[in-house]
């Protein structure tokens, strides 16, 4: 499946990236400018954040599967990890934890 790119505009406004030509709406930390953006660290931070959640999640599947066939079973700090891994993918999902 085709990772879909959203992209966070100079305003705040995340958007996911169409072929069609326009971009759907994904949600809003509207800034009124490029200096109250800057005055605000921690939202654009959660803005950067949103905008790469759609290619996280894909890293984070990619990752698991490999780490799937790579991890050791007797060794507890890959199970750890891949078990934490496999919650946030689920997490992302809305899937029940």
């Amino acid at each position: 499946m085709k990772t879909q790119k959203w992209t966070l505009t100079k305003k705040g406004l995340i958007i996911k990236d169409q072929d069609h030509g326009y971009s759907d709406y994904i949600c809003a930390m509207p800034f009124g400018s490029d200096e109250e953006a800057k005055e605000m660290p921690q939202a654009m931070a959660n803005a950067r954040l949103i905008a790469a959640a759609p290619e996280l999640l894909e890293a984070a599947k990619d990752m698991l599967d490999w780490f799937d066939v790579k991890r050791d079973l007797d060794d507890g700090d890959q199970t750890e990890i891949f078990n934490t891994m496999l919650k946030a993918i689920k997490k992302a999902q809305g899937k029940v934890i």
